[in-house]
């Protein structure tokens, strides 16, 4: 094991930790608050072990954080594509069918 991916599972474990510990929900990913708690003690003892400091550990923290959000503005990218699409399509079928709402029947 490395020190890096010592740390960038530790990274991993403490956000998970934050939110547990904030407001109670283990993220996906994670059995339960017990699976969350050992993972993130076991890996702060493997990045302390290979000499990660405490700065080091800060940083891992940051990197975690910062590629969840980018993973949340793929995913709600993907979701605004997705949508666009659909909207488009309807718009298409509309057309296609002459779709008037100012006089459908229902």
């Amino acid at each position: 094991m490395t020190k890096e991916n010592a740390l960038r599972s530790y990274g991993a474990a403490a956000l998970a930790h934050e939110r547990m510990t904030a407001d109670g929900t283990v993220e996906p990913g994670w059995s339960g608050p017990a699976d969350v708690q050992s993972s993130f003690a076991s890996w702060y003892g493997s990045a302390t072990r290979l000499g990660a400091t405490a700065e080091e550990l800060g940083n891992a923290v940051e990197v975690a954080r910062a590629e969840r959000k980018a993973d949340l503005i793929e995913r709600e990218n993907e979701v605004r594509a997705q949508d666009a699409a659909r909207a488009d399509l309807l718009s298409d079928v509309a057309t296609a069918i002459d779709y008037d709402p100012d006089v459908a029947p229902w």
